[in-house]
This record gives structure tokens, sequence and C-alpha cells, in this order.
């Protein structure tokens, strides 16, 4: 194979994978392995030039697999290309990588401590800056922390004009009470039979084949069913064992209550259950819906629909609540997304939260706080947000001012400068898109080839 063959499947495969690059060079009448290009690709890595930096550069981590082993990828500022890929994310290798570059004058990095601590040892003057997205990020997850701790999940906000639960409770049992000369005349009459016909005509069957002096086993197999339904209706009258499958269940003493309701006074099935519940009924509210089906079903009625069903409101459409016919419902991610991004909330609504939740007034001038730090380029601005927070009741607002102050040289270079990790973070996800596509055979130095390797 000629240098030049070489320098095309080296090329080809940086574009896609070694074995799709094999792939293609078969078609195109070039016979090599997906094995042969890997071996190609780190000859090529060893015999090429190591990349230099410029004074600036850029470091991140990333995950050969998440939870377990991690590597560090370091990008020239002016390039936007990778110089290096390390191992481990815990500084050692930084710090060796470091004391033959010895030229960087300037580092952008994300929060974490092993790389500023690598850095301040091993060039005590270099200009660290902490990234705005991770000063933000961490931010955030102190306001996710505080939210969780003093909001709960959902909150109920009644609507300006809720009628007073009192009246709506009288209101309720002057609808469900029975006149009582009309108990006396309903109680004379029997609740008619719903006959289920397909269960009424195998019982006849079964009977019918008992007289003639089958034996159980000869029945189930005529019939096609099993021993047990046989000897479930040997005895009995027909009619009244087919009557509506509403036998052996605890809402059968309710039953007559229930068709009154279905019948004559226009109740939902809620307010059904709700009735039954109030003259004894204790058991599970899915069985007594379970019921009310099958009640539904065997008389050809049914029961009232619920006035209100609930719907999405424009500003809920990230499950931050919903609207009820008395109550709106918001979330606390509902909350979340007007305090971060100043998602709408009606008047009432917030007058409501700020009122109940004090805290919420908090946490929003908290966030309004840090956000005009780096709207404004302002220094004093930090140092009298750390002030403020480090005595601040709230325990993850506290720990994040801490944290700002531990690493105060970073953060006070990150609202002074313009730079920031964006140009590492691109460089990063193109990393982990070409380590996906090297899916089970992405060790460290074919992952340098892949990112590091340029052929002209």
């Amino acid at each position: 194979m000629t240098e030049r063959c070489k320098n095309f499947v080296c090329m080809l495969a940086l574009e896609t994978s070694c074995e799709g690059c094999a792939r293609i060079c078969k078609k195109m009448g070039i016979k090599v392995s997906g094995d042969t290009i890997i071996r190609l690709l780190l000859k090529s890595l060893d015999t090429q030039e190591r990349p230099t930096c410029s004074e600036t550069i850029g470091v991140d981590d990333f995950a050969f697999k998440k939870r377990h082993t991690y590597g560090t990828i370091i990008v020239d500022e002016k390039t936007h290309l990778p110089v290096a890929i390390l191992e481990g994310r815990d500084g050692k290798t930084l710090r060796e990588w470091l004391k033959q570059n010895k030229q960087v004058r300037t580092v952008t990095r994300d929060r974490a401590s092993a790389y500023a601590k690598a850095l301040s040892e091993e060039l005590p003057d270099v200009m660290q800056i902490a990234d705005r997205f991770h000063l933000h990020q961490n931010l955030l997850e102190a306001v996710k922390k505080a939210l969780n701790n003093s909001v709960p999940a959902t909150i109920k906000i009644p609507h300006g004009d809720t009628v007073d639960s009192n009246v709506q409770s009288d209101e309720f049992e002057a609808k469900m009470s029975i006149d009582e000369s009309k108990k006396k005349n309903d109680s004379t009459e029997k609740t008619p039979l719903i006959l289920n016909s397909k269960k009424y005509q195998l019982i006849l069957a079964i009977q019918k084949f008992l007289a003639e002096g089958c034996s159980k086993r000869e029945i189930s197999r005529r019939l096609g069913i099993c021993r047990k339904t046989v000897r479930k209706y040997a005895i009995g009258e027909p009619k009244e064992l087919s009557e509506a499958g509403f036998q052996s269940s605890k809402l059968d003493k309710y039953l007559d209550e229930i068709l009154k309701c279905l019948n004559n006074s226009g109740y939902t099935k809620k307010e059904t259950i709700e009735y039954i519940q109030k003259i004894g009924y204790a058991d599970s509210i899915r069985n007594a819906y379970e019921y009310l089906k099958k009640v539904e079903e065997a008389s050809g009625k049914n029961f009232k629909p619920q006035p209100y069903v609930r719907k999405k409101t424009k500003t809920l459409m990230n499950r931050s609540g919903s609207v009820g016919e008395k109550h709106d419902f918001i979330t606390r991610n509902g909350i979340f997304r007007f305090l971060w991004m100043n998602d709408e909330l009606t008047e009432n609504h917030k007058e409501f939260l700020f009122e109940k939740y004090p805290i919420l007034y908090e946490i929003k001038k908290c966030i309004q706080s840090f956000r005009q730090i780096y709207q404004t380029r302002n220094m004093p601005l930090l140092y009298v947000f750390i002030e403020t927070y480090k005595k601040c009741d709230i325990s993850s607002f506290k720990s994040f001012a801490q944290g700002l102050e531990n690493d105060l040289e970073a953060v006070e270079n990150s609202v002074a400068s313009n730079l920031s990790n964006g140009f590492v973070e691109g460089t990063n996800n193109k990393l982990k898109m070409i380590k996906r596509t090297m899916y089970g055979r992405c060790g460290i130095q074919l992952l340098r080839a892949k990112n590091i390797l340029k052929f002209t």
C-alpha cells in the first residue's frame, strides 16, 4: 500500500469508523481490514509531530464509562482543536502535561477542584477562568435543592371566586338527601334483575347436562369450560345466577342506592361513591369505580359525566401544573420555571405563592442578584453577593456562596474576562460522538488518534 493510499484510508477512517472504512475500501477495490486500519492510525499518531498549543487553553473532563473511568481533554483556544487527551481527571496527568507546556498563561475550566489545584501548583502565575455556564449550573442546583426542601411537589391554588367548602358540603348533603316518603315507596319495589343472556344460556346448558346424568368432567369437555365453573353453576336458579355479574361483592347491598343515583338523581360516579361512603361503604374506591362501570354496562345507562376534565394551559406545557374547576394546581417544576426562566404566572398565583412560601422571595432575589453580576460585569456586586449569602439561612445558597469564595480568583476572572469554556465543550461533544462510533474498541490511544490526527 502506497503512502498516498495509506493517508486516504486514514482520512476516511477519521470521518467514518474503522470497520465502516474497511467496507468502503472493499467496494473501491482496496483490501484492508478494520484491525489494519486501527494499526495504521496508531502508527500515524506515533510518527506525527506532537501538536502544540498557544498561551490560552481550555480543560474539561469526559467519561469513557460514566461513574467508572474518565479522561481529560485539552483544547487550544485559538484553533479550537484538541492538543491532548489524557487519562483520568484527578489532575495527575494534567500536572505532567503542564510540566512540558510552560508557555500556558490562561486556562478556562469548569469548577473541578482537582484541575484548579494542579494548575495552581504547577503554574502559579497562570490565570484561571471559571466557566460562567458551570457557575450558573451550580446556582441552578442550589435553587432546586432549596425548592425541594421548602415547597411541596404540587400546590393547590384556590380560584378567587371559589365557594366556601362548608356551603358546598351543605349543598351536596341536600342533593344526596332522599325524601322519606319516596324511600318508603322505593323500598316496596324490588330492584329488577339484569340478566346476562350469554351466562344465562351457559347455566341452563350446565344444569341440563347434569339432569341427564353427565359427569362434571364430561360437561367441562363438551362446553369448553373448567370444572370449577360447572360446580359453581350446578345448583341454583339460573336467572339469579346470571344477574349482572354482581355476586360476591361488598357493594351488592348498596346496589339499590346506586341505581337510584343512576336513574333519578343525575349523579356523577364520584358523587355516587361519596354518597355510598357516607352510608357505610369503606372499601377500595377503585373497586367502586369498576362496579359502577359494570352497572352502566348492564343497565345501558351512564352516570352524569364529570363537569370538568383537567387540561393543560399555555404556561403549563412542561408538566408545571393544570387548571381545575375550583382550584388551579401548580407543580414544583412550574414554580422553578417561573423563578429561573421567567415563565408567566397569573397575579393570583403569584400572590398566593409568595404569601404562603416567603422563601420564594429569597430565591428569586438570589437568582436576579447573581445574573446582574455578569450582566453589568460589576466586581463589587460579586463580593456583596458572597458576603450576603454566606450568612443566608438557606443551606444550599450558603454552600454555593462558600464555593464561590473558595474559588474566588477564577470566579473574579469569569466576571472580568470574555473567555469561557464554550469552545472546549463543543470539542468535547465531538469527542463523545467519535467515542460512541468506536463502541467496544475505545482505547485511549485510538481515541487520541481519531481526535488529534490531521492529514493534508
